[in-house]
């Protein structure tokens, strides 16, 4: 509407490097300012760090505390991204414009990706911001922080004093479960409930709670960081570990037909599961249901064939062939050989590695790198160091007999120098010429909030 004037208070960043306010996401402030519309344009005055004298006989007036009841929030990360916020005993998901923007999403993924729910600066900094110098992105940090605790607790007058997202010693620290409810860490929470369950038909219905938990991949938006990727891939792997175990607790008890509903969820997410496919032919066998039985097995065959390029183990096979025959004897006689979750996982491990054998390549540093330049000599007397190391790893043998003192072949480099100059550049390019002529590289970053792990 034209003409209306509304006011608002809010925090301001300079921006500054040294600045400790920006630096630990408390800002300037607040300050007050004055927004109009004219004919669809609209502006902001400054007023200062008092409102106008109307706007504070208001202010003056009793009100309740911000913080008079607790926040409730719950976050969905499987198969979705979703927030919602309790509003008269019902959740509402949240879809301010806040929650739209791109790096306040990227910044509560990723505390929401690692133990504890908490990072450092310079690991989020280095995650969402790896081309920037640290001066931009620790402004866009503080920014980030900024607008994610508004959209945390919008009710606060002050964000700085977020009880739900703090800042202590440089690292960021999101509220646990009993204050902000995930539902990856519900599931992991059942789950390991369950483990610690011996009556199986307690520990069934765990499983069953957990399995609705799942509604899919975590955070399957976020397809490049390392840690969500890392979360996800374990996620997945305690759901399939919860399918199998699912349907062992239904075959035990003879409920053949509803062993088969988790198998199948399983297969359609990983058609090559060797340990699902097992139990279903077994399941099927047992229902007399011998012509799925043996799709089953040629739909599992096709799928390991072309995505690993590898044969079925013969304890499969074999149970293929009772079924083929008739042999219902020998296909129950066969129940006891199938894989365990276990057994399972391992078997996760060999199609893992046929696959990295056949396309898998090392990424090392980051991933958008610039050339490296001035830095000659530096990485000449880098490559010399290795090439020794190379020489002694050859001679090792002859020199074992040797005082260790009187042995001066280069153990280790180390690269110090300010910040800014170009050390994670050069490592890169050496880490790069070891890996082509075949060392083992392990690349990763260590920060110093870290120093207490």
């Amino acid at each position: 509407m034209n003409g209306k004037i509304t006011y608002h208070q809010q925090v301001s960043y300079c921006g500054k490097q040294r600045c400790r306010k920006c630096r630990e996401g408390i800002g300037h402030g607040p300050y007050w300012y004055a927004y109009s519309t004219e004919n669809g344009r609209t502006t902001r005055t400054y007023i200062g760090k008092n409102p106008p004298p109307g706007l504070q006989v208001l202010l003056e007036s009793p009100s309740p505390p911000d913080n008079l009841e607790p926040v409730a929030l719950r976050i969905r990360t499987l198969g979705q991204f979703q927030l919602e916020r309790q509003s008269n005993q019902e959740w509402q998901t949240v879809t301010d414009a806040v929650w739209q923007h791109q790096r306040v999403r990227a910044l509560l993924a990723c505390l929401l990706s690692n133990p504890g729910r908490k990072l450092g600066r310079e690991q989020v900094m280095d995650a969402l911001w790896p081309d920037a110098d640290i001066e931009t992105a620790s402004s866009r940090l503080d920014r980030t922080v900024y607008s994610l605790r508004q959209l945390l607790e919008p009710a606060l007058s002050r964000p700085a004093s977020s009880h739900l997202l703090r800042m202590e010693r440089e690292g960021l620290i999101l509220a646990e479960q009993s204050k902000i409810w995930v539902d990856a860490d519900a599931f992991e929470a059942l789950l390991n409930q369950a483990r610690t369950i011996g009556d199986p038909g307690s520990r069934e219905k765990l499983l069953e709670e957990a399995s609705v938990l799942y509604g899919g991949d975590f955070l399957p938006e976020e397809r490049s960081a390392d840690w969500i990727i890392a979360r996800r891939e374990s996620l997945q792997r305690n759901w399939m570990g919860l399918l199998l175990e699912l349907a062992d607790l239904r075959i035990a008890r003879d409920a053949l037909s509803t062993a088969i509903d988790p198998l199948d969820r399983l297969l359609a997410a990983d058609p090559a599961n060797e340990a699902a496919v097992q139990r279903l032919i077994i399941s099927l066998a047992q229902l007399d249901r011998r012509g799925e039985a043996l799709r089953a097995y040629h739909r599992f065959t096709t799928a390991l064939q072309r995505d690993y390029n590898i044969a079925p183990l013969p304890e499969t096979r074999s149970l293929y062939e009772a079924v083929q025959q008739g042999d219902s004897h020998a296909a129950i006689a066969l129940t006891s050989q199938s894989l365990s979750p276990a057994e399972a996982a391992s078997l996760v491990d060999r199609e893992t590695s046929t696959a990295y054998k056949q396309g898998y390549k090392v990424q090392i540093g980051r991933s958008h790198q610039t050339p490296l330049i001035g830095r000659d000599q530096e990485l000449e007397i880098m490559n010399q160091l290795l090439l020794a190391s190379e020489q002694g790893t050859r001679t090792r043998k002859k020199a074992a007999s040797l005082p260790l003192d009187t042995q001066r072949r280069p153990q280790c480099i180390l690269l110090v120098g300010e910040a800014g100059i170009g050390k994670t550049r050069l490592a890169e390019e050496l880490s790069q010429g070891a890996l082509k002529r075949g060392w083992a590289v392990a690349w990763s970053r260590i920060y110093a909030q870290e120093s207490s792990v």
